[in-house]
């Protein structure tokens, strides 16, 4: 994945499952799966920009700005949360 290492979490939804919690949910369930399962030291996600949103979502998962890049041609800010 680039120069980016750890596990990445993702999801998509589609838009009439949207605003229902479940990103909280499997952000919260990916990331006790990789730190504590796995015994991984970090997990990241990334998001575009403006996907205030997802931002949101790892946010309140606890997950802190590593820094923004411009990924595959997409502007996008990559988070991570340390274990």
């Amino acid at each position: 994945m680039d120069d980016i290492d750890g596990m990445e979490i993702a999801y998509a939804f589609m838009r009439s499952l949207w605003g229902r919690g479940l990103a909280g949910e499997i952000a919260t369930a990916m990331t006790r799966i990789g730190l504590s399962q796995l015994a991984l030291t970090s997990v990241i996600g990334i998001v575009h920009v403006g996907n205030g949103a997802s931002r949101r979502v790892l946010e309140e998962s606890n997950y802190l700005i590593e820094r923004s890049t411009n990924r595959h041609g997409e502007d996008v800010v990559i988070y991570r949360l340390r274990w």
